[in-house]
């Protein structure tokens, strides 16, 4: 049996225990999900028109069948457990608030956070200097633009950008700055020629895609031209920095979260299993030296315009420390503006919720200081970070070092 949408991708497919039945979590819609149940005597698809949330994280059938439970989430609700009726195909919470819990799972609820003032996100299109076709979702802060803006960058590279629950983003938002969260070219979802189209030497054209997403935001109206920055953890990192030092002219302000800035000493020091999946995608060392030495950012740092905040986890061994550390080692001897913000406690993740909240707080106040300077200082509500995402964001006890 095949199973294609031309307008989506297949993300998650179940089976039954009696195995009449399947349930098929497409992607559609450059990251929203669908959902169908897909009856196997008949061939009969029957589509779910009204999922709970925008994206489905996982979803099981129940051990009698009759029903199928999934989890998931919306750009203003953290993520829950929903039940779907088989008969009727309708969604019930199988938690609620206020309400009795029938399954008991951490950080598991249907409450939302407060998003009375602010808009759904909402998908842009724009092509990038080469014409290669972009999308991004934009979140708008109350208020007519245009708005002080951040472009933040997902990790993977073959992560995929979608409207899903993210405490810093809110965090933004309620203080007046407009996100845009791009998919740059090597991003998931849109087929293997996008995914693929970062590779090697391609890697260029997704650094251009991050000023092309500068430029259209200022284009349309949306940012202010000269109060916009850049953001992103892990290859969003790097993303972050190489767009910072080859665009310098277009980002006000910067925010480096576990980034790689040498390519020779990050293949030296991360795990063994990821600078063998790596080779592909971001170049052989050996082989493919000369290149990894052009991409690397801290090579070309001394372009560097923008206040730069670094974060990084003090036990990272997927990007380990030694990246933030030469960051801010140059950062510092070319006295460039800088903060650096380490967790010693976490890894690659922040785990814990302390530190997500300082995390949000630290990111906000950073932000907030040099896209919106005439603002009176105020505090980060932490309102909005949740208990089950790692990087859906928020305080710490970092420690927070160096003001160059």
């Amino acid at each position: 049996m095949v199973l294609e949408r031309p307008d989506a991708e297949l993300e998650d497919l179940v089976l039954s225990a009696d195995g009449e039945h399947l349930a098929l979590a497409w992607n559609a819609n450059s990251g929203c999900s669908q959902l169908s149940v897909l009856e196997l005597a008949s061939g009969h698809e029957r589509p779910v028109a009204a999922i709970p949330r925008a994206v489905i994280d996982e979803c099981r059938f129940s051990a009698d069948g009759s029903s199928v439970f999934l989890t998931g989430e919306d750009w203003s609700d953290p993520r829950g457990v929903w039940s779907i009726d088989l008969a009727t195909l309708e969604a019930r919470p199988v938690s609620s608030p206020g309400g009795a819990t029938i399954i008991s799972s951490p950080g598991a609820s249907t409450d939302s956070a407060d998003t009375t003032e602010l808009s759904p996100p909402t998908l842009s299109h724009l092509a990038s200097a080469d014409g290669t076709p972009l999308t991004g979702w934009l979140y708008r802060p109350p208020g007519p633009p245009p708005w002080a803006s951040m472009i933040y960058l997902h990790g993977g590279p073959e992560s995929q950008e979608r409207p899903v629950y993210n405490s810093l983003f809110l965090s933004l938002l309620a203080a007046g700055i407009a996100v845009f969260a791009p998919n740059v070219r090597g991003s998931s979802g849109f087929g293997p020629a996008f995914l693929n189209a970062d590779n090697l030497a391609g890697r260029y054209g997704a650094i251009a895609d991050v000023a092309a997403c500068a430029q259209h935001l200022a284009d349309l109206g949306i940012a202010d031209p000269g109060r916009i920055g850049c953001m992103g953890r892990s290859y969003g990192g790097y993303l972050t920095l190489a767009a910072l030092v080859w665009y310098p002219e277009l980002f006000a302000v910067g925010v480096d979260v576990c980034g790689m800035a040498e390519f020779a000493s990050f293949f030296a020091l991360t795990e063994p299993w990821i600078a063998a999946a790596a080779t592909s995608k971001y170049g052989d060392p050996v082989l493919d030296e000369q290149l990894l030495c052009d991409l690397s950012p801290i090579y070309r740092i001394d372009h560097l315009v923008a206040p730069l905040l670094v974060v990084h986890g003090g036990h990272d061994t997927n990007v380990p420390l030694d990246q933030a550390q030469q960051v801010v080692a140059a950062l510092e001897t070319l006295g460039i503006e800088h903060r650096y913000l380490v967790f010693p406690e976490e890894g690659h993740e922040l785990m814990e919720t302390r530190n997500r909240a300082a995390f949000v707080r630290a990111t906000v106040a950073w932000v907030t200081e040099h896209l919106c300077p005439d603002l009176e200082p105020a505090g980060c509500s932490t309102d909005f970070v949740a208990e089950t995402s790692p990087w859906a964001f928020g305080e710490a006890e970092g420690r927070l070092d160096g003001r160059a």
